[in-house]
């Protein structure tokens, strides 16, 4: 049992071109718009009504959704550390529907944010009979603005057959070129590679046993121990 959308939107991050980081997987950010977050809200009060009739616990806990009240979502996926099982990697397109290598895939994470077209999946899931929800599932993201994609595509239309090859790759800052020293990257992109996805796996660990209700609580402690972690390990440059 699923519900399908596809829509428009804006990809607001990306690390998506290899597996990186601590849980060694991917990670992008999008934003469901609101006539269409209204309807999947409608459609998780139904899965939600058929997962608790499928669930052995008789008052499961229902897990908050995958959006936030503003229709922000975080999807991961990739190979992982082992430790949970790997979700299906989305296919990523470019305006032409051809699907983006990795250089491509550099240019749309240095692109960002980009107008996107996206097509996902949510589902019911019920997890030891204790714990319900509904999931994402992303299928197709065809990228509709990556700098400098677009002028070449349309050059790209005006040739031949037998003179067209690949997919352009799309220009990136530095000459195409991503640095690999941490320190020339950006904060964002150097954050998103270790820390976001710590945090982001502590919080789906915690929630569920603290409850929606302590969730504020639970992410300030988080960020009180972090901080109080962050400025022992200061080290004095004077």
């Amino acid at each position: 049992m699923a519900n399908t959308y596809k829509f428009k939107t804006q990809l607001v991050y990306a690390s998506v071109a290899r597996d990186s980081g601590y849980y060694n997987n991917r990670v992008f950010k999008y934003i469901i718009p609101a006539d269409v977050l209204e309807p999947m809200e409608a459609d998780r009060k139904e899965l939600i009504k058929w997962a608790r009739k499928h669930c052995a616990g008789k008052r499961p806990h229902v897990n908050v959704p995958p959006w936030d009240k503003q229709g922000r979502v975080q999807y991961t996926y990739g190979t992982g550390d082992g430790r949970h099982k790997p979700k299906p990697e989305p296919v990523w397109l470019g305006r032409n529907d051809r699907e983006l290598d990795t250089k491509q895939l550099e240019a749309v994470e240095a692109a960002t944010p980009i107008e996107i077209e996206i097509e996902i999946q949510q589902k019911p899931y019920s997890i030891a009979g204790t714990n319900i929800g509904t999931s994402l599932k992303v299928e197709t993201i065809r990228c509709l603005e990556i700098a400098g994609l677009k002028s070449k595509e349309r050059a790209r239309e005006t040739e031949s057959p037998e003179d067209s090859g690949s997919d352009p790759v799309p220009a990136t800052p530095q000459n195409n070129v991503i640095s690999s020293n941490p320190m020339e990257r950006t904060v964002s992109d150097l954050v998103g590679s270790g820390v976001v996805y710590a945090l982001q796996d502590m919080l789906d660990t915690y929630i569920p046993v603290v409850g929606n209700q302590n969730r504020n609580a639970l992410i300030e402690l988080v960020r009180k121990e972090a901080m109080e972690y962050l400025d022992q390990e200061l080290v004095d440059q004077a």
